[in-house]
């Protein structure tokens, strides 16, 4: 991990152990014509997007070492890009379980960053996915209260940032845009950690609806620089953090999982008995990794 001067120290120090980052992202199955739908809804899928699951990746940093970020993935209903906290609070406990088994203590503040929610879609997450979150959260254990920072990355926009003076070219890795360009009503950056190879530069917009330890931009962006450089497979940082692209890489690799396995053995999908409907509880239990090895190591590049 680089070195920064200490900006990061007081509110967002990796290395205390008093932080849980997660990442999180979704893979989503092709969806439903208007007459899969609608098939779907006589087969009591009322608002299914897919009668195929929607794949979760999430990764951590819960390990004895806070600075080792692990992960797994989970199903649930193909409705819409949102998390159903009904099912990913099952994995919530269980990460807590198991940080407070490896640490002895429990996290002073919870860091979530989380890929795949368009800037439409922001209210709507921070009203219903990441309040349920944090009520999940503060039901583990009475008298625990971690405080919340949530943050939302966004690389599939259409904004462009190049150097105008001299020949045109891309922003150095670093860079940071958080003035003039940025909304007014929504804590806002973009940030570039990576090194374009080829083209025009791609730089990940943050934004930032939950903040309750007051973290300044130059905190916020030291320690989300510093997530980018510990993907660990590459000598350079890629454009995103760490733990949510990890989280990425294991979302995808859940939803190949799946794909396989409806492909070569279907009878092995749990379904309700007497209906079409998926089981995911038993899914759940039947294809991610769970309390494997595989759960607490790192095992994607």
């Amino acid at each position: 991990m680089p070195i920064f001067d200490p900006v990061t120290k007081n509110k967002l120090d990796i290395a205390s152990g008093q932080i849980l980052v997660l990442g999180i992202d979704t893979s989503r199955p092709p969806r439903a014509t208007a007459f899969e739908k609608f098939k779907l809804s006589k087969q009591g899928m009322e608002g299914f997007t897919s009668e195929d699951p929607l794949t979760i990746g999430y990764c951590g940093n819960y390990l004895a070492n806070p600075s080792k970020f692990v992960g797994d993935y989970l199903y649930q209903p193909c409705k819409q890009d949102v998390l159903d906290v009904d099912y990913f609070g099952e994995r919530i406990k269980w990460i807590v379980s198991t940080l407070k088994a490896n640490r002895k203590q429990l996290p002073s503040t919870i860091f979530i960053i989380r890929d795949g929610i368009s800037e439409g879609m922001v209210p709507k997450a921070v009203n219903g996915e990441f309040s349920r979150i944090i009520e999940t959260f503060r039901s583990i254990n009475q008298g625990w209260v971690p405080k919340f920072v949530f943050v939302i990355v966004d690389k599939r926009h259409t904004k462009r940032f190049f150097l105008n003076t001299g020949p045109n070219r891309n922003p150095k890795p670093g860079s940071v845009i958080d003035k003039k360009f940025v909304r007014v009503d929504l804590h806002e950056f973009f940030l570039q950690a990576h090194h374009p190879l080829k083209g025009t530069s791609k730089i990940p917009q943050y934004m930032i609806p939950i903040n309750e330890i007051k973290a300044n931009n130059d905190e916020l962006q030291a320690f989300i620089i510093g997530l980018c450089n510990m993907w660990q497979i590459v000598n350079m940082p890629p454009a995103l953090p760490s733990p949510v692209l990890q989280a990425k890489e294991l979302a995808k690799r859940g939803s190949n999982n799946y794909v396989e396995m409806k492909r070569t053995a279907p009878q092995y999908i749990p379904r309700i008995t007497g209906e079409r409907m998926i089981d995911f509880a038993m899914l759940n239990t039947r294809v991610p990794y769970g309390d494997s090895v595989l759960s607490k190591t790192r095992f994607n590049a």
